[in-house]
């Protein structure tokens, strides 16, 4: 006996046989679960990155906010540890009185320092160019300086990677380079 052609014609599913419905369900999971998986896998990873570049651009608008307001973060630091030591009403704690009143002491002067600057381009009417300030302190460079004064610093007055002007700030205001 031998078997020369064989034709398909038909295949007969049996619909309502619980074997078979089971076997069906499951196969349509298993494609169904991995498409799903996959899907939130690509959306999480775009709702990441999109975090990723909200932070750098809201710090990339506090950096161009401080530099044209006159302060750096240290000194936007200062004010904060400045206003929590107003906050504190530990009375008869001399060891705070003397944190306080330091540190009221160096914001005072940074604020004179600011207010005077401004006063003085008002009344003279003309606007002279920022000093360049230490990227690791803040500290007021003199032209040409090599190195911080206060800190020992290396002076870096434009970026590494990019060439960028960077008036000494800690971060390339052009590509993000850490200086």
């Amino acid at each position: 006996m031998a078997l020369e052609r064989f034709f398909v014609t038909a295949i007969a599913k049996p619909d309502g046989d619980p074997q078979y419905e089971t076997f069906k369900e499951l196969h349509f999971r298993q494609y169904a679960d991995i498409a799903e998986a996959k899907l939130r896998q690509q959306t999480d990873i775009i709702y990441a990155q999109t975090d990723a570049q909200k932070t750098i651009i809201a710090s990339q608008a506090m950096a161009t906010k401080r530099a044209q307001e006159g302060y750096t973060y240290q000194q936007e630091r200062g004010f904060d540890v400045a206003e929590k030591v107003a906050e504190n009403e530990a009375v008869g704690q001399f060891t705070n009185m003397g944190v306080g009143l330091g540190t009221m002491a160096g914001v005072g002067g940074a604020v004179a320092g600011m207010v005077g600057g401004t006063m003085k381009e008002a009344v003279s009417g003309t606007s002279t160019p920022q000093a360049q300030k230490c990227h690791s302190c803040g500290t007021p460079l003199t032209i040409g300086a090599k190195l911080c004064p206060e800190c020992g610093a290396k002076v870096v007055s434009v970026c590494p990677k990019c060439g960028t002007p960077t008036n000494g700030t800690k971060f390339c205001p052009e590509c993000g380079e850490k200086l």
